[in-house]
């Protein structure tokens, strides 16, 4: 019943992640990319909030749907940095 863990997986990357950026030097290029990715799990976390709003406006598709393809785009996104990283 008690959710605290849930809710710590769910959000601390999106607070540690960008502090962690922050305060060590980059030792590859593209590190701005993981901020766009983190962008994509915020944008899939409001389409999971927004499902049956989404799906009572478009009637085609739902929240949850477009949550699953955020969250993939900022899969991509990760790998995309990783493949075009180069030595600082």
């Amino acid at each position: 019943d008690d959710l605290r863990p849930y809710a710590i997986a769910q959000f601390f990357p999106l607070l540690a992640i960008p502090l962690l950026l922050a305060l060590f030097p980059a030792r590859f290029t593209r590190g701005g990319d993981m901020l766009i990715a983190i962008g994509f799990y915020v944008l899939a976390k409001v389409l999971e909030e927004m499902d049956h709003a989404i799906f009572g406006h478009l009637h085609v598709v739902s929240g949850h749907a477009l949550k699953h393809l955020a969250a993939a785009l900022g899969a991509c996104w990760v790998v995309r940095m990783l493949r075009r990283r180069q030595p600082v």
